[in-house]
């Protein structure tokens, strides 16, 4: 721990690496080229200018015994007024296969921070921690506050409705993928005005079996069907054209495919993109 802006080495090398830690336990390494001091003048090191990791996720210890742990994209050239996307993995198994969806996506040319925390209890205290660990992030990077878009898939596609309505003043836009929130739920019509004028994007395939239309035999699946219970949502929120039914799809396929649609093909996630603009 230094309180001096000056640190002197008794060895004779051209160049050293220096990894940061602030108070929450983040890590942060930066390359500094050293000159030889005349006259025990010192210089000073000069840091890497980038803040980025480059072209993959770095995952980081928990937050106060809250949160086992999460993942953070930081752009490789981050600046401060960057828009943020936070993605709710839905079980511990899926956390590395949301990490797998935007790194599907070249990282590089996603101009955007992505922050996924790991499984939680999202019920008790994981919504709350969350928010708690979000806002260290958005201080740190200096993120655009009216650009921070939220998404979740199957059980976490529902817990995005109850992060983003108790914490409205923090979401721009949320994608909400098989989920089951039904349009009389509380936490809809709490804040219907608020929802009904959010930016919103919605996927749910048919449900209802092992198979897929296909006869493909899914690895995931589940007995309910999404796609009637957000259909009826998005219309009876005035936006019906706001959501896609996928059809026979196997549950555990709509997220990978949802993130990887590319319509224009222009080798970018239509969905990713269009979180980012709103």
């Amino acid at each position: 721990s230094y309180t001096s802006s000056t640190i002197t080495l008794n060895k004779d090398v051209s160049k050293v690496s220096i990894t940061i830690y602030d108070k929450a336990g983040n890590t942060n390494t930066i390359s500094c080229s050293l000159s030889k001091v005349e006259n025990s003048k010192p210089t000073t090191p000069t840091p890497s200018p980038s803040l980025g990791i480059g072209s993959s996720f770095k995952d980081y210890s928990g937050d106060g015994g809250y949160l086992v742990g999460y993942a953070l994209y930081i752009p490789k050239n981050a600046t401060k007024n960057m828009p943020l996307i936070v993605a709710l993995p839905a079980s511990q198994d899926s956390y590395g296969i949301v990490k797998s969806i935007f790194s599907n996506w070249k990282l590089d040319n996603i101009p955007a921070f992505i922050y996924i925390p790991k499984v939680i209890n999202y019920e008790s205290y994981g919504i709350k921690a969350i928010m708690k660990q979000l806002d260290k992030i958005i201080e740190q990077y200096s993120i655009d506050k009216s650009k921070i878009s939220a998404t979740g898939f199957s059980s976490s596609g529902t817990y995005v409705y109850t992060m983003v309505g108790n914490y409205q003043e923090y979401f721009s836009a949320m994608v909400p993928v098989s989920s089951g929130v039904q349009y009389d739920y509380g936490i809809i019509q709490n804040n219907l005005e608020f929802f009904k004028k959010l930016p919103m994007k919605g996927f749910g395939e048919t449900g209802g079996g092992k198979y897929s239309s296909s006869g493909k035999l899914c690895a995931g699946y589940t007995l309910w069907k999404p796609s009637k219970i957000m259909s009826d949502l998005f219309t009876k929120l005035g936006k019906p054209s706001d959501f896609t039914d996928l059809g026979g799809m196997c549950h555990s396929d709509v997220s990978v495919y949802v993130f990887n649609i590319d319509n224009n093909h222009d080798n970018k996630s239509d969905v990713i993109e269009w979180m980012i603009s709103q």
